[in-house]
Order: structure tokens, then C-alpha cells, then sequence
């Protein structure tokens, strides 16, 4: 295509990514065509080792030198580049154009509003009164005043028919649906609709839409916010900025204070051909593109890379390269990202997606202080005794037990957030608790706007990559955020050693931060009991060479249909023990692998998102109580040199690095203790604090199940609000305990001890209003079928 003729200013704006991923690179790169005109003159930006091209302070400096060329029309081009298609109709229906059909009384009216299942959501109709062809257009509607989002099939399930167009106002309470089979506009709302425009936008970029759609996503083209695009290439999920080919961007530098360049290109599986005046799918598989990095110092530009992505790749690879810049080190020019068609050179193109794009080279003497690298692991589904160091009865980890003691500070009393993967690791990576960031249903995703961890390091000049284990932790639950790569490996696959290459050679230039997250623990239980012999109880029974796995042995238990001797439960158990025996050296290789390559200072971080049950209330699994087998974790924490907490030694004496914690902790802590380390600013909105400073043992420790039902800790004692539901029996509406005399929480005192729950209670209110809801997570229909697969192995969905 050819840019608009406003000219090529800096890119300074695009939309923000949904749930999955940010969409429309076209439309992101030139979007700024039209605003660009006001942006003040610019010198370039300055690059220093850990600068990257895709941060705000330096992708605001680039501009659009080309686009591919097409034959499309000038006004289609506009069209396409500026995204400021005016309406092709815009029509208003009035309040008493509304006819009331019969009302209805339903479970999924009910959550969806909010009420009781006997109360009667009305419901309305009207002729739509222009055509709503969502494959042809782009429709928005505005009630009230309001533009209303539109919704996904998840949030309306129950209420409309497969297939129908949806948009919720969540202020008024009305969902709106059209079937493009009937032609008929419907409300559901607890009040009558009121004023309505429906403005539909022609498609002229129907083609680009489609295209985008398979490749990044899609997205509402309102808010213009993010510029930074992810992209999934082969379960690598990467930071990108797609170029279309062929395209070429440039940024004026003004000073560069690096060396080299570090690069990640890829190209997916798809392009484009130009026929009859529009953007079509090409027919022919993609021929490949080249990429190319140019630097001009005013004259001719200099070609310094140039990599050609074959078929072979297309599709399959982000291909990693260094750039060697050294020869204009402390010195100004322009730097061109170029992309080229493939050998064929014909009209079609594709988007070749660049990544990495980050500066190296020794640091200069006016840097920041040295920034320690951190490493935060997840074990996932590792309550916390079921390791040595936290009392387990069998030898189950010595390794880490051995590795903790000489190198870390463990922390005895360590509460999750949640009792099951999503709501806690969201926890885990924002340092907010479950209210807050809303994560807390099955098809609950990580919203961007809330960031995380890695968002924050990332930001403040970190590296950020990531290495987990799918199902729950794909890049479709948003757990992605932030991560300059993300890479995802089948279930119960731990496989570390790339993020030992990441490691490797590094120096303290650009900091790194790891996250690490292992299903290896969690059902099924495949491994065989190595503890058999140490329990002097060897297991013959039926269960003994049998996966312990959802669809045959967990679930049925959980609905009562299937009995387990005492027998089968220490079997099952020991199982459970015999992977945390393999989980044990998996995390010890990788730590003390750390240890022998990895410069100091570096920070590591041992935990987990909950625990487990083994039938210490009747059941098995987690995700259904709040009872300490699934809210007890693991914390242990090695600390940079020369960065121990100050614990109150003797004066004069360095802070020892090494140590048993009796304080209370919580998975919420984690992000305030690593932006403490690494010397950041803290966010206010934040109810976790840092370990290294004195933690009261009167603080409160809270945590979710489900919305309304919460636990709260207090010293010894704790509240759980909200009564849970099972198959057997359901739990009472309050129940307190006193963990120091009844660990196992088999006596509730709330009769008893009213005046502690009475407490108790006023404190969680007080926290919930104080800690208010940031961000609701965003709903996700989950489709993938590769993906529900994984789901039902690891128990998160009916199989």
C-alpha cells in the first residue's frame, strides 16, 4: 500500500492488545499519519546498552519511510491507513420503539445480571433499522450516550442464539443482540432500553481484517494506546513489531552507546495478493521475505544484516541473529528496518514480524547502578509439606532442602492468594490480590491494562522471558503479558535448558528476569511410589500401575462416585510425593546451574501457585476449599549479594543471606519484594510489601475462592466467609479457626469465639474497600481444541 499523502510522521500511536493479542499491524503503522502533523521536531533518540526499539521512549521516534505498494484506490488507502471511515448509515431508535416480548426467568440471566434465578429479565425488540452484516462492516452501538463493547459468546450463553452479535452495557444493565438470519435487534435488561444509534462502517479493509484475524486477533479499533504487538510463532510468544513487506521504518539515532543489536525475525504462514482492487488471502503459500537493517550517516544507506526467512521457517520460528554496530558507536545516524517480498517478487506481500530489537554492548560510566538479575520459579501444585524443609515425612526433597539451606531464607508461613492456577498465578505476577484483578473464572484472562511483573522489570530496562508448561498458562489466558518471549511447552515437559542458554555468558549490562512454571507436580499422578519402602506399607491394589488421573479416579471421587480405601488414599498420595522427588531435581539442576554461570548479583525465588488436597477434608484435588492444604506454599528466596534483608544483627555485622522466616508472607509480596530489589518504584495500589523489610506478624493475609467467599488470617487465627459447595456436603456460611492448636482445621469455633470472627470479618471488609478492584479480567470463550485438551488433562475442564 502507499501511505497516506499527510506524509510519514513518528509512529506514536496504536490500540491495545485484548486478551490474546494486539491486532492490525497496518493500521498501527499508520494510524500516526494523521496526527503526526502536530508532533514537535524530534533529534532522535538516544540508545544505551538495554535500550530496545520497541519501548515507548524509543519506537515514538520512528517513522514510516514505505509500505508495499498495491493498486488499490486512494480513498480505500485512506481508508485502510487512517481507520476514520466515516459511517455508511447511522441510525437512532427511540426508547418507545421498543416492543416487549414475554419475560424470562434463567440461570444465565441471572449471573449475568446478577439476581436471583426466579426474578424476570425483560426483553425487548425492534427491527434493525439498517443492514448489521458483520462480515461486511464494522457495527457500533451507543445507548444512552455510552459506546457499548461488544461481548463474546462466553459472557451470553444461555441468553442468545449461536452465532448472534452481542454488546453488553454493563452501566445500564442491557444486553443487546442481533441474528443476522432474522434481522431483528433484541435487548435483555432489567429496565427498558433507552436511546440507541447503531452506526455501520463499510468494510473496505474486509480483507486486512480477515487476515489479522488469523494471525493476531481481534479487537475493537477504539482506544489507541499500545504500540507493542504479541505474536505466537510455534508456542514462542514474542514482543514484535510487524513490517509489512515491503516496508521500511527508520529512527533517527542520536547518540548510540552500544555495540550490537540484538534481533528476533519471523513470518507467519500467511500473505497477501492484490486482485481487483482489494486485499485478498493469497492462494500460494508464502514465498518467504528478506530483512534487512540499513544505517545512514547522511548519505547512501549502509546494508549492515540482512537475513532471508525461507520457506522452511515461515510459519515455524523466530530466527535470532546479532548485529554488529560498533562502527558507529558514540555517533548519530538513521537505522532502517527494511523488509523485502520473497524471490518471487510479485505483488503479493507478508508481515515479517521483528523482535528482540535491543541494544548491547559494555555499560557507560553515567548508567544506573547494576540491577540484579531475578529468576521467580513456579512449581505448580506444591503445598508447602510436601518438602523437607517444611516438614514432609518422607525425604522428598533433599537437593533443594540441602541448596535452601546454605544459599536462601525460607519462609515458614506462606499463604497463596487463590486455591487453583489462574486467580493465584495472576496474584503471583502482579502482586494484587484476586478481588482486585478479577481473574477468578475458567474463561478469566489477564487483562493488559493491569501490569505485571514482568510489564514493570521490562520497562525499567529489563529482559523479560518466560518458560511455562500451556493449559492454563498459555499466552491465551494473557499470562504473557510483559514478556519479551514467552515460550510454552507441552504439559509435564519441563524442559529449562533454554533458559539456561539465556543465562549463559551473561553480564551485568542488561539485567534479566526468568520465569519458570512446571506442571510436574499436578495430577495426573504418573510417576510410580518411590516411598512405598519408607512408608513400610507396600501398595498392591488396584490403583498401583494406573495413572491417578481426572476422567477415571479424581473426579468420580469428587462426585461421590468412587470409593478409596485408606489404602488407595496413601498410594495416591505417595505418588503425588514421588513427583515433588522429581521436581526436586529439576529445580536443584537449574539453581545450582545458576550458580556456576550466572554473575552475581542475581536474585532466585522458589514457590508455588496452591496446594493440594489428600483427603484431609473428605476430598482430593484443589480448587474447591480454602483449607491450608491448598492455601500453605513454599517461599524461599536467595538474595543478590550484598542485598540481604537486615533481619536486626549485630551492628556492624552484614545481614545474612540464609535463614528460617517465621513472619507471614503471601504470594502478593512477590512483585513488591523483586521492584524492592531491583531498586523500582513500588505501586501504591499494591496491598503486598517488600521481605526485606520487618514483616508484623499482625498483618492480614487474605484470599479467594470464588467472588464472596474469602479466607482471612490473623496470627493464629482464621476467618472463612462464604459457604463452598460439593457434592457431599457444603461448607457452613462462616467458619473460624485457631491454627495453632487445630492445624488441620477440624473444629470450627465460630459459635464459640464469636467475638474473634466478629473481627475478623470487620478486617476483610476493611481490606476489600481499601484494595479496591483495579481491573476485572476480560471474558475468553476458550475454542482451541488442542488447547481445551490440555485443559481436561490437567482437570480445568469437564472431559
Amino acid at each position: 500500500m502507499r501511505p497516506s499523502p499527510t506524509g510519514n510522521p513518528p509512529v506514536s500511536t496504536t490500540r491495545p492488545r485484548d486478551a490474546r493479542r494486539v491486532a492490525s499491524a497496518l493500521l498501527f503503522l499508520a494510524l500516526a499519519l494523521a496526527v503526526a502533523a502536530c508532533a514537535e521536531p524530534i533529534d532522535g533518540a538516544l540508545l544505551r546498552p538495554g535500550s530496545r526499539l520497541l519501548d515507548d521512549g524509543v519506537l515514538f521516534w520512528m517513522r514510516v519511510d514505505a509500505l508495499p505498494e498495491s493498486n488499490l484506490p486512494d480513498d480505500a488507502v485512506d481508508v485502510v491507513l487512517s481507520g476514520d471511515a466515516p459511517p455508511e448509515s447511522s441510525s437512532t431508535i427511540a426508547p418507545d420503539a421498543w416492543r416487549e416480548l414475554k419475560s424470562i426467568r434463567s440461570a444465565a440471566a441471572a449471573t449475568l445480571f446478577d439476581v436471583d434465578a426466579s426474578t424476570e429479565v425483560h426483553r425487548w425488540r425492534v427491527e434493525a433499522p439498517v443492514r448489521m452484516d458483520a462480515a461486511r462492516a464494522s457495527i457500533t452501538l451507543t445507548h444512552a450516550g455510552r459506546r457499548v463493547p461488544k461481548v463474546g459468546p462466553a459472557t451470553t450463553a444461555g441468553l442468545i442464539g449461536e452465532g448472534s452479535l452481542a454488546w453488553w452495557d454493563s452501566e445500564s444493565d442491557v444486553l443487546f443482540s442481533f441474528a443476522s438470519d432474522t434481522g431483528v435487534l433484541l435487548a435483555f435488561g432489567l429496565a427498558a432500553p433507552r436511546t440507541l444509534t447503531v452506526d455501520v462502517t463499510p468494510a473496505t479493509n474486509a480483507a486486512l481484517d480477515t487476515y489479522e484475524d488469523r494471525l493476531l486477533g481481534r479487537l475493537e479499533y477504539d482506544d489507541i494506546a499500545e504500540r507493542r504487538h504479541t505474536v505466537e510463532l510455534d508456542d514462542v510468544s514474542r514482543l514484535c513489531l510487524p513490517i509489512p513487506a515491503g516496508g521500511r521504518m527508520t529512527l533517527p539515532v542520536q547518540r548510540l552507546d552500544g555495540q550490537r543489536l540484538r534481533v528476533a525475525v519471523g513470518l507467519p504462514d500467511v500473505s497477501f495478493d492484490v486482485r481487483d482492487e482489494q486485499l485478498v488471502l493469497a492462494h500460494l503459500r508464502s514465498d518467504g521475505a528478506v530483512c534487512a537493517i540499513e544505517v545512514s550517516t547522511g548519505g547512501e544507506p549502509v546494508r549492515v544484516w540482512e537475513k532471508r526467512i525461507g520457506v522452511e521457517d515461515i510459519g515455524k520460528r523466530f530466527i535470532e541473529e546479532v548485529v554488529d554496530l560498533s562502527e558507529w558507536s558514540g555517533k548519530s545516524f538513521e537505522l532502517s528496518l527494511v523488509t523485502e517480498p520473497g524471490p518471487a517478487g510479485d505483488p503479493s506481500f507478508d508481515y515479517v514480524l521483528w523482535s528482540e530489537l535491543r541494544v548491547e554492548g559494555a555499560p557507560t560510566g553515567d548508567n544506573e547502578r547494576v540491577r540484579p538479575h531475578i529468576v521467580l520459579i513456579d512449581v505448580d501444585t506444591l503445598r508447602a509439606d510436601a518438602l523437607g524443609s517444611y516438614g514432609a515425612t518422607f525425604d522428598t526433597s533433599p537437593r533443594l532442602d540441602a541448596w535452601a539451606a546454605s544459599h536462601a531464607e525460607v519462609f515458614e508461613q506462606t499463604t497463596s492468594s487463590s486455591n487453583w492456577t489462574v486467580p493465584a498465578t495472576a496474584s503471583m505476577l502482579t502482586g494484587l490480590s484476586v478481588h482486585q484483578h478479577g481473574v477468578n473464572g475458567a474463561s478469566g484472562v489477564m487483562t493488559p491494562d493491569v501490569p505485571t511483573i514482568a510489564t514493570l522489570l521490562r520497562d525499567a530496562g529489563y529482559e523479560t522471558r518466560a518458560i511455562a508448561e500451556g493449559a492454563c498458562m498459555r499466552p491465551a489466558f494473557g499470562f504473557d503479558v510483559g514478556f519479551e518471549e514467552y515460550r510454552t511447552l507441552p504439559i509435564k515437559r519441563a524442559d529449562w535448558r533454554e533458559a539456561i542458554g539465556w543465562v549463559e555468558g551473561r553480564q551485568a549490562e542488561t539485567p534479566l528476569f526468568v520465569f519458570l512454571q512446571t506442571y510436574l507436580v499436578h495430577a495426573p499422578y504418573e510417576a510410580p511410589d518411590v516411598f512405598a519402602a519408607a512408608a513400610d506399607e507396600e501398595y498392591d491394589g488396584w490403583l498401583k500401575d494406573r495413572s491417578i488421573d481426572y476422567g477415571n479416579i479424581i473426579r468420580p471421587h469428587q462426585r461421590g462416585e468412587l470409593e478409596l480405601s485408606g489404602g488407595d488414599q496413601h498410594h495416591i498420595h505417595r505418588r503425588y510425593l514421588s513427583l515433588v522427588h522429581r521436581a526436586d531435581q529439576l529445580v536443584y539442576d537449574f539453581v545450582t546451574q545458576l550458580e556456576s554461570i550466572l554473575p552475581e548479583p542475581y536474585m532466585v525465588i522458589v514457590t508455588s501457585d496452591h496446594g493440594e488436597e489428600f483427603f484431609e477434608h473428605g476430598a482430593m484435588n484443589h480448587g474447591h476449599t480454602l483449607y491450608e492444604e491448598l492455601l500453605r506454599v513454599p517461599l524461599i528466596v536467595k538474595w543478590p549479594k550484598g542485598m540481604a534483608p537486615d533481619r536486626g544483627g549485630p551492628r556492624g555485622v552484614p545481614p545474612l543471606s540464609v535463614g528460617r522466616i517465621s513472619h507471614p508472607a503471601s504470594l502478593i509480596d512477590i512483585v513488591p519484594t523483586i521492584l524492592d530489589v531491583a531498586g523500582l518504584h513500588i505501586p501504591t495500589e499494591l496491598p503486598g510489601r517488600s521481605l526485606r523489610t520487618p514483616v508484623p506478624n499482625s498483618r492480614l493475609r487474605v484470599a479467594e475462592h470464588a467472588e464472596g467467599i474469602h479466607s482471612v488470617q490473623l496470627g493464629d487465627y482464621k476467618l472463612v466467609r462464604g459457604a463452598i459447595r460439593r457434592h457431599d456436603r457444603s461448607t457452613a456460611e462462616r467458619e473460624l479457626y485457631d491454627l495453632a492448636g487445630d492445624p488441620n482445621e477440624q473444629h470450627n469455633l465460630i459459635e464459640t469465639r464469636a467475638v474473634v470472627a466478629e473481627r475478623l470479618e470487620r478486617l476483610l471488609d476493611e481490606y476489600l474497600e481499601r484494595w479496591p478492584v483495579l481491573e476485572r479480567a476480560s471474558a475468553s470463550a476458550v475454542d482451541d481444541a488442542a488447547l481445551i485438551d490440555e485443559l481436561k488433562a490437567l482437570g480445568y475442564a469437564d472431559g
